[in-house]
Formats: C-alpha cells, structure tokens, sequence
C-alpha cells in the first residue's frame, strides 16, 4: 500500500513546523516535548533547496534525529499551480530540486500544492496528470512520493487524477480539514482515498452556516469525529504521519492540537 512509511508499523505524530511560530531549533525541541515522532516543514527561505547546502541538510537531519524525530515531509508551496504556463518550467524545477531536497533529508514525502484538479475529463487535468507524471517518475528514481493535497476537490474527483497519473510516486495528502472547509464529506471522501493515502494532515474545522465562515481549527476543536476517522484510518490500513497544523497566526492551537492527537491515538489505539 503506497501511504505505507518505512519503520512504522503504526500511524504516527507529527507537526507542521511553521504552525509553532518558533525558530527551528526551538520548534523541534518542542515538538518532541509534545510527543511528535517527527516534523514536517516547507522547503522555503533559508530551507529551499538553493539555500541549503549539502552541510546544511546534514545538519538539520542530525537535529531532529538527535531529537529522535524523523522528518515526515517537505511541503513545496506553489504561488502558482502547475495548470499556468507561465514559468511553468522554473516551477517544474524547483518540484524537482524539493524531491532532491527531501530524499537528502532521509524523508520520502513532498507536500506538493500542484493547484486544483478541476473537471477529471478537462483539458486541464489532463495536462496537469502529464505534468505530474513527469515529476512522479522524477520522484520514483529518488524514492520519494509526491503528496498532492486535498480539499480543492472531492476525494473522487483526486483519486481520478491519481489514477491518469498511475505511478507509485504520487498519492494524496489527505486533509479532513480542508474537505470541511471546501464542502465535501471527509468521511466518504477517505473512502474514496484509501489506497491512494501519502500522509494525512491533522486539522480540524467548522462548515460554513448563516453569516459566518467556515473555520479551519486545531484536532477536536471542530465538527470532525477525529476518533472515527482514526479507527477509519485503521481499518484502511494506514500506517503514515498524521501531520498536525494549526490555526493561522495561532500557534498555541498547533500545541494544543498535538496534544489533543497523541491522546486521541492513545483511546483509538492506533
């Protein structure tokens, strides 16, 4: 199963760094003070690739091993999606500096925000499943996975794309969260991700009702049954990262989130 990680035999903990709003240092320290079993982070300013150096990557793998945290995944942000042509290939590029990034830093997963999915039948789709089975066959030879986050879309309208793409270099981020706050059920949607799982990123949110917004929380501070889908995530067979994040500008709620999460796996027994 491709959401499977090496060394896991069961899901584990881990924390978005940018949601502790603390130096990276700090925010690994911290993070295992909390009981996360590894960190995620997003490969920009002094952590993208052109910036950190081969030392430099040794350095930050050595801090968090000698933390006893492994490195979940590197998130590559896109200010653009991989759907507008311009400077298309300068972003290609930095995708595929990220998975070099990411297999030098002992992880095998990148967070890639390639941009919606849109209609699975468009001429869009199809063109961003041809970009990305470039970059997943790029991140096959480095034994990587790309990640590609949910949200944007339903759970079956990602797992169409997943299955044009058809490689084991690419499967889904699943984001409970982000399927609230975007209208879909994260329930079914799991369902329809099952086999396709990469990570799963550990949120919590409020629909949309009559004049308010809909609101993305930290783990049991929303409408998500996180028990449920834990036990959901079980019976899936996933044995990845759930990755926690917060709420932006809040970085108490990434604590609180993490401690919310270590205990509810400990009830779910996962």
């Amino acid at each position: 199963m491709p959401g499977l990680v090496p060394g896991l035999n069961r899901m584990g903990p881990a924390v978005r760094i940018e949601a502790m709003a603390l130096p990276i240092r700090q925010a690994i320290d911290r993070a295992g003070a909390l009981g996360a079993r590894a960190v995620q982070f997003e490969a920009r300013g002094d952590l993208t690739p052109g910036n950190l150096s081969g030392t430099g990557r040794r350095e930050l793998a050595s801090l968090a091993r000698s933390r006893q945290l492994e490195i979940a995944a590197v998130a590559c942000g896109l200010r653009r999606g991989l759907a507008h042509p311009e400077d298309l290939e300068k972003r290609m590029e930095h995708v595929r500096q990220v998975i070099g990034l990411a297999a030098d830093l002992g992880t095998n997963r990148v967070v890639l925000e390639a941009g919606p999915v849109g209609d699975p039948k468009s001429e869009d789709c199809s063109r961003l499943s041809g970009l990305l089975v470039d970059l997943a066959q790029v991140a096959v030879k480095r034994g990587v996975m790309l990640a590609l986050p949910s949200g944007l879309e339903s759970g079956a309208d990602l797992t169409a794309l997943l299955g044009r793409i058809d490689s084991e270099g690419a499967g889904a981020a699943f984001d409970p969260a982000a399927q609230v706050t975007g209208g879909f059920a994260p329930m079914g949607d799991l369902a329809d991700l099952a086999d396709r799982l990469a990570l799963v990123v550990a949120a919590d949110a409020r629909r949309a009702r009559a004049g308010r917004s809909a609101e993305r929380l930290s783990v049991g501070a929303g409408e998500i049954n996180w028990l449920t889908l834990l036990e959901n995530l079980r019976d899936a067979g996933y044995t990845g990262w759930l990755v926690v994040d917060g709420e932006a500008d809040n970085p108490e709620t990434a604590r609180q989130g993490l401690a919310a999460l270590v205990r509810l796996m400990g009830i779910a027994g996962v």
